[in-house]
């Protein structure tokens, strides 16, 4: 370390962007026309903390407040009073940051803020353990919704149940699908990539039929559209004579009757 009138020149460095602290609470700007209470529960910033001091801001200023989000129990009596006799040991709470609530309730909302460790009493207060991360559940829900449900599998009864995870049913399925060298397509990186050059150059567009499908939006679809109307056969077809022109004529009918129902289902071309 150098000093003033140090005899030896001294170049000093100093390290930096290392560990500034434990993490145990953040510094979080405070809006405009807000009032922020010492030991008190907030959301900003995107962190939920009690407040470890005292802010108020007026019309047109901003200022810096500090939030405790260390990973600890906490007590509060910021609780929906109406989810008291819910609000039990090991319930899951969630923050409702809407306004005029700005409390906890263990209606399932957006940010999930933790778990009751002693339930509320007759003033409403409970202890409870703050999540390490309190996060927005939007985002989960999605993912949930995009992954789906094991139940719904719709695979080999043998199968399903056994599944415990994505890549458990993956690895199960894998035997049912195949291997994707062993595909007759050009592309064999993916599954879908093999079904679209199926379905593009093999198949093709139902769009470019001609004629146009009525509704059918499948290539079954297209094929049960492609059925034409009953045409009665002929009775008594030993007893005709082509001598008769009466028996030429009924032939004559149910033959042109024939052509018609084949061309209105699109199976024979009304052209040359």
């Amino acid at each position: 370390m150098s000093w003033t009138g140090q005899p030896t020149p001294v170049t000093v460095h100093y390290g930096g962007y290392g560990k500034i602290s434990d993490g145990k609470s953040v510094k979080v700007a405070v809006p405009e026309s807000t009032e922020i209470k010492a030991g008190r529960f907030y959301l900003l910033g995107g962190f939920l903390g009690c407040a470890m001091q005292s802010v108020t801001t007026g019309a047109g200023e901003t200022a810096e407040a500090v939030l405790s989000i260390e990973q600890a129990e906490f007590e509060t009596d910021q609780i929906k009073a109406d989810d008291k006799a819910s609000m039990t040991v090991g319930a899951d709470i969630y923050w409702d940051d809407a306004a005029g609530a700005k409390h906890f309730t263990v209606t399932a909302k957006a940010v999930y803020a933790g778990k009751i460790t002693v339930a509320a009493d007759d003033n409403n207060v409970i202890w409870f353990k703050l999540a390490e991360r309190p996060f927005v559940l939007g985002d989960v829900t999605t993912l949930a919704g995009q992954v789906g449900d094991f139940g719904s599998l719709d695979l080999d009864p043998a199968i399903t149940p056994a599944a415990s995870s994505v890549v458990d049913a993956l690895n199960k399925a894998d035997g049912k699908v195949g291997k994707l060298g062993d595909l007759e397509t050009t592309e064999q990186s993916s599954i879908v990539g093999a079904i679209n050059e199926v379905v593009e150059d093999i198949i093709g567009d139902l769009g470019d039929l001609s004629p146009a499908p009525d509704s059918a939006t499948t290539v079954v679809g297209v094929l049960n559209e492609k059925v034409a109307a009953k045409v009665d056969p002929i009775d008594n077809v030993e007893g005709l004579s082509v001598a008769d022109a009466t028996h030429l004529k009924a032939v004559a009918t149910q033959l042109n009757a024939l052509i018609t129902a084949l061309t209105t289902a699109g199976l024979m071309s009304d052209g040359e």
